[in-house]
């Protein structure tokens, strides 16, 4: 038997206290005064100094934020308004002389930049701006005026989105200007919480109040306790994270890079970290990481701080005249006499188990035959593969005597060629910083190298090469070489306990003790790790491709020869030769022997080979599984990178159709809004599993969604309907209380939806807006291709 219909008689609800007008005011005016207080103590705290001007940048937001106030509720007609907001702006006017904001701006962003520069050494140039204390005082009043009238504006309006960007800015600046503070972030965070709390709503609730305090209070609790420990915690957490990073992207490095307390790793493995056939016999020094500055036991490669001033642009000038640090050695080896030009010499790497971040090459490199790279300023070469590279193939010229015994020909001090007076003019440039940058050392440090190595030191042929002998004859007299690294005692630097108590070390503590002593005595140099393959190896080596392990990882020092470029030099006892030797170079012709095997095809067939040509077989199958597991490791990091990009422009898409239909929303009539909620109420039914069409079966409906959503009120649906009949049939005005009648039912639908649906379901939910996008194209496509259907049929016509 059919129900009767029940009749819902729509009542005129009186509004409740908690909805009064004044009170949503009084909350939107919180919410800006949390949001102003965090934006303010970011901006006075991205000058980096104490401007003293706290109090009147908080008086004048104060202003601000009483002329916004007074706008909103008082200015309801647009003149009025425009007076209350600008009363305060010509008072500012006049009090600053109409000048000087510009200048301001320029010196705040310069604040932020030299905040940068200090906390992370960093070269990024300021701008010019000569500016005073009343261009500073001028900008920062602006400032604080339009922070204290726009933010109550941006949250009248509930313009979530623009204030998310407002507080990742403030963090933003924070954390690049090095003047992170907690309690800023704090309240910023609080602030926007509030306003994702109320959401869209037009009356304010008891859960909303008490979820928006107890966020403020945790998170301004949890700044207010914080202190730089905490931060420098913080920092710590993201180093590893990026260690992990560069780890999976370019494998695990052996080399200490730097870190003297790790040098016992240096030949700890016993694993194939290159595979390398050249086409001559000769040492190589395949550098890797290069240390320019050195603190605390840790050697660090040159930051950008010293490439910026007056060195800012120095690459790109020597660029335009054709001269590279990278590949200056090899130039002045071109340079040379036709005669003594030694002939190329073409090198193939293969990263086997070394990072595969650094391209290997040494200091007499010209250029890259295959393989993609790129150059860190006058250092080194570096990968730009995503993964590093495994293979590449490049080209070097030199000779084969040691690098002590290069003396710059003649025409570096009187060239006689356009090609030769170019390059002296701009290695005379590159060698000014070059003097100036890599002699820096520590005044402690200096004391201890002149005491150690120079106090003794007498010579008629002051020269890099007697230096050389002067730091050798030291250390071998002072210090023994060992591959059991001892303990180094907490606290002491690595280089003054290695010259002083301890006295034992391997390659790393030689040339790191030796590039100080080099530099104490106002000899630039710089701290190299990398893989050592000397002449006898190649000889050796009857397949053409050598082999090299951990055994073979290796620390030396370059030092700069005026007009030649940075060469290696050995301090490391076993890896330089004795002066007996040295002097029969010297009177021998510089004569590079070519390899036995030139080219070897089984080197491009990827076939990996030991000393004996041969590998067995389980070593292979390791090694084919370690790659294979990198490959997978590296696949699986690339999708899940390529999942939070995805999920990333889905949720910035989401809340974008959320921001635009809102704003449709506000611009159309209360009928064509209830039209909207009628199709959104019958899309989020749809979710549910339930069939609606408004004024269609409306009580069988209601009993559906009653039975299967119990914690939907019997009649619900049945009232919204009402209502929303009596807008859309009625062409009746509704009462406040009545949209927010139906505004609480589709929360409510919202809410069930979340709790019951599938994952899937909740997917389709959040994200539906795509399908109504790809309907919206399917329905363009199609009514394209049917006029042009009807087209082609009045042509045939």
């Amino acid at each position: 038997m059919k129900q009767k219909t029940k009749e819902i008689q729509i009542q005129n609800i009186p509004l409740q206290e908690q909805n009064k007008e004044y009170q949503l005011i009084l909350w939107d005016i919180c919410l800006a005064l949390v949001l102003m207080t965090g934006s303010l103590i970011s901006f006075v705290e991205s000058w980096g100094q104490k401007t003293g001007m706290g109090i009147l940048i908080a008086v004048t937001a104060g202003i601000g934020l009483l002329g916004s106030v007074l706008a909103q509720q008082y200015g309801k007609k647009t003149s009025i308004k425009g007076i209350l907001y600008g009363i305060p702006w010509l008072l500012l006017l006049i009090v600053t002389g109409f000048h000087g904001y510009l200048t301001g701006f320029l010196s705040w962003i310069n604040a932020i930049i030299t905040g940068w520069n200090l906390s992370q050494e960093g070269g990024v140039a300021l701008f010019n701006a000569q500016t005073t204390e009343q261009n500073v005082q001028a900008f920062s009043l602006v400032m604080a005026l339009v922070l204290g009238e726009g933010i109550l504006v941006l949250v009248k309006k509930k313009q979530r989105i623009v204030c998310m960007v407002m507080v990742t800015v403030w963090i933003v600046i924070q954390l690049v200007g090095a003047t992170y503070n907690p309690v800023a972030c704090g309240f910023l965070l609080a602030g926007l919480c509030g306003m994702w709390i109320a959401g869209r709503k037009t009356w304010i609730t008891k859960s909303m109040v008490v979820w928006a305090l107890g966020i403020a209070v945790l998170l301004c609790a949890a700044g207010m306790s914080s202190d730089r420990a905490g931060m420098e915690t913080v920092m710590d957490f993201r180093e590893q994270v990026e260690e992990k990073v560069h780890e999976i992207r370019y494998g695990k490095d052996i080399l200490p890079e730097g870190d003297l307390y790790q040098a016992g790793k240096l030949h700890a493995s016993t694993e194939v970290m290159l595979e390398v056939q050249g086409q001559q016999e000769k040492n190589l020094y395949l550098r890797g990481f290069v240390g320019g500055s050195y603190q605390n036991g840790q050697w660090e490669e040159m930051s950008d701080a010293a490439y910026s001033g007056k060195n800012a642009g120095m690459f790109t000038w020597l660029k335009a005249r054709s001269f590279d640090p990278l590949t200056q050695v090899a130039a002045y080896n071109q340079l040379g006499e036709e005669q003594d030009v030694p002939e190329g010499n073409q090198v193939q790497v293969k990263v086997k188990n070394a990072s595969r971040y650094y391209i290997y090459t040494p200091v007499s490199y010209v250029r890259m035959i295959n393989g993609s790279v790129k150059e860190e300023k006058d250092s080194r070469l570096a990968s730009r593969g995503l993964f590093g590279s495994r293979s590449y193939r490049w080209e070097e010229i030199s000779g084969s005597r040691p690098g002590e015994l290069t003396v710059a020909d003649n025409w570096v001090e009187d060239p006689d060629t356009d090609r030769r007076q170019e390059y002296q003019e701009a290695e005379a440039v590159y060698r000014e910083f070059v003097y100036h940058t890599y002699t820096t050392i520590d005044s402690d440090m200096q004391r201890l190298m002149q005491r150690i190595f120079w106090d003794d030191y007498e010579t008629d042929s002051d020269g890099i090469y007697s230096a050389l002998n002067q730091i050798r004859q030291c250390l071998s007299g002072e210090t023994t070489y060992t591959e059991m690294m001892p303990q180094i005692p907490e606290g002491e630097d690595p280089i003054r306990w290695f010259l002083t108590e301890g006295k034992q070390g391997n390659d790393v503590y030689y040339a790191a003790a030796a590039t100080e002593a080099f530099r104490a005595y106002g000899i630039p140099a710089r701290y190299v790790e990398g893989y050592y393959l000397s002449a006898d190896q190649i000889q050796k080596e009857e397949s053409g491709t050598n082999t090299l392990t951990g055994a073979d990882a290796h620390a030396w020092v370059e030092v700069y020869f005026d007009g030649v470029g940075w060469l290696p030099l050995d301090t490391t006892p076993g890896y330089y030769y004795d002066a007996v030797s040295l002097q029969q170079m010297i009177s021998a012709p510089d004569q590079v022997n070519k390899n036995a095997v030139l080219e070897d095809p089984s080197f491009e067939a990827n076939q990996a080979t030991d000393t004996t040509g041969s590998r067995r077989n389980g070593d292979a199958l390791k090694r084919v599984a370690v790659r294979m597991g990198a490959v997978i490791l590296g696949g699986v990091t690339l999708l899940i990178i390529l999942a939070l990009v995805l999920l990333g422009v889905l949720e910035i898409g989401r809340i974008w159709d959320y921001e635009s239909m809102h704003r449709k929303y506000e611009r159309v009539d209360q009928k064509e809004k209830i039209h909207m909620m009628s199709e959104k109420m019958e899309k989020l039914l749809e979710f549910l599993g339930i069939s609606m069409s408004l004024g269609w079966k409306t009580d069988e409906v209601d009993e559906k969604i009653h039975e299967k959503y119990p914690g939907v009120e019997a009649g619900s649906y049945l009232r919204v309907c009402r209502i929303m009949e009596k807008s859309l049939y009625g062409q009746m005005e509704l009462e406040a209380y009545e949209m927010r009648t139906i505004d609480s039912f589709m929360e409510k639908l919202q809410e069930i939806g979340k709790e019951t649906l599938d994952r899937k379901g909740r997917i389709l939910l959040r994200y539906g807006y795509v399908a109504r996008i790809i309907g919206k194209i399917r329905r363009k496509t199609g009514q394209k291709r049917k006029n042009k259907k009807n087209d082609r049929k009045e042509l045939t016509k």
